[in-house]
């Protein structure tokens, strides 16, 4: 992903989140098909509330544009959030759909491999060559990536799963003055 695209530039994506849409709907509504409800999840990301000005736990429910992070990524992302609800809002009773959010995904808790052209492990790596850690403010609250598939796979496998929208992030976290 590039943290320098515009939303614009987002557009095939875009474009297959609405053929996707499209799908799941004429699947929903064909004539002679059972009356299952249809699942359908969207892998977001916490970056669509990144911008929402609270400081504590952020509502897990559609929020403004202005509540984004102001980068193409993150504002492609909401519009394909709005996209989904509002076209399977259309066909509540057909459709089980969810909204996962995740914050940043780091590598397996089993080997610890990290992609190392991620921006991250980049800035990890650069940081070891380099001999200085940067003194940064904020918390780190990295969710290994098979945690994180494994809860975005059980809410979508859950049919008792009644929200429409899930940030999947670690509640936890840890400072980054704690990592040298």
């Amino acid at each position: 992903m590039s943290w320098t695209r515009t939303v614009s530039a987002f557009a095939p994506q875009l474009q297959s989140m609405k053929n996707l849409l499209d799908l799941a709907r004429d699947a929903a509504v064909a004539p002679g098909r059972s009356r299952v409800r249809v699942g359908f999840q969207f892998v977001s990301s916490i970056g669509v509330v990144g911008n929402s000005g609270t400081t504590g736990r952020v509502l897990e429910r559609r929020l403004p544009v202005s509540a984004t992070v102001p980068i193409g990524y993150a504002e492609a992302k909401w519009v394909c959030e709005a996209l989904l609800d509002e076209t399977l809002h259309k066909f509540l009773a057909l459709f089980r759909w969810q909204v996962t959010r995740p914050g940043q995904i780091a590598g397996s808790s089993a080997s610890g491999y990290w992609n190392t052209i991620e921006h991250l492990p980049f800035f990890i790596k650069s940081a070891q060559v380099l001999g200085v850690w940067p003194d940064l403010d904020g918390v780190m609250q990295w969710v290994p990536v098979d945690l994180s598939a494994g809860v975005v796979a059980d809410l979508i496998l859950n049919p008792s799963a009644s929200h429409p929208v899930y940030h999947v992030d670690n509640p936890v976290g840890q400072q980054w003055k704690d990592m040298n």
